[in-house]
């Protein structure tokens, strides 16, 4: 599902919304980009799970065009990997040509992408809660980009040490098989 938002001469808000899309992943990465670069928002619903806790499935994001210059390290941005697929992922570290990212339940992080592969920033979050409630989160407040902020150094740090704890057990695992092949 996806929706597009764009305001028009009136200042009327018209919305687009289509349930199903039986499109290949490029056409509607295509149509995405599209949408995006008519400086048009984008809503779509939420289908993985790689940004749990964050993110469960089913919420519904809007995402924005924004320049690459306004991306901060904690920002959830929408991407195309190498592959063509779109990812919705968390910035964890900026550079000049590219961006580091990783999903929040996954350990490793992505390959790094560079300033065109990016599609847009999240700029909403709404959220619909067992009890029916809906929470709307503006991504784009003081509070959010500091706890997104701290969330992407807490997954680097969380990152690098998993890896340096699995070589370090590697290491010794090594060791010890070595020790035992100069007893035998």
């Amino acid at each position: 599902m996806f929706s597009k938002n764009s305001s028009q001469e009136n200042n009327l808000e018209s919305q687009l919304t289509v349930d199903s899309l039986a499109l290949s992943k490029p056409l509607k990465l295509g149509l995405f980009e599209d949408i995006l670069n008519d400086k048009i928002n984008l809503r779509v619903k939420v289908t993985g799970r790689s940004m749990k806790p964050f993110l469960y499935g089913g919420e519904i994001l809007t995402i924005k065009k924004v320049p690459y210059v306004s991306l901060r390290k904690g920002d959830l941005i929408f991407f195309k990997d190498r592959n063509g697929s779109p990812v919705l992922h968390r910035i964890i570290k900026k550079g000049t040509n590219s961006v580091q990212t990783k999903g929040d339940a996954l350990m490793a992080f992505d390959e790094p992408i560079g300033t065109n592969e990016v599609l847009g920033k999240v700029c909403i979050v709404e959220k619909t809660y067992p009890d029916g409630k809906l929470k709307s989160i503006n991504m784009e407040s003081l509070i959010w980009r500091t706890i997104n902020y701290h969330i992407a150094i807490i997954n680097s740090i969380r990152t690098k040490t998993y890896f340096s704890a699995r070589r370090i057990y590697r290491f010794q695992k090594e060791k010890k098989y070595s020790l035992n092949l100069f007893r035998s």
